[in-house]
């Protein structure tokens, strides 16, 4: 019984990790203008990485460009 309740437990706190990671991927392809509709082929590993690979280079445009910076 125990066992079960665990593995429902666990079933649910991955599928809410499964949610935020298409949530931060959307929000962080809409930065960018790109396309978020074929997420769902994406395994996590690509999408987060995806997702480092934007915000890196935002955090490079930021730096290079103070007014950038400054306006936000």
């Amino acid at each position: 019984m125990r066992r079960v309740k665990k593995n429902e437990l666990e079933k649910h706190r991955r599928g809410r990790i499964s949610v935020k990671m298409t949530e931060l991927y959307d929000l962080v392809m809409s930065l960018v203008g790109g396309d978020s509709r074929n997420h769902s082929r994406l395994d996590k590993n690509t999408l987060l990485n995806d997702c480092i690979e934007v915000i890196q280079t935002l955090l490079h445009v930021m730096r290079e460009m103070p007014e950038v910076q400054a306006s936000l």
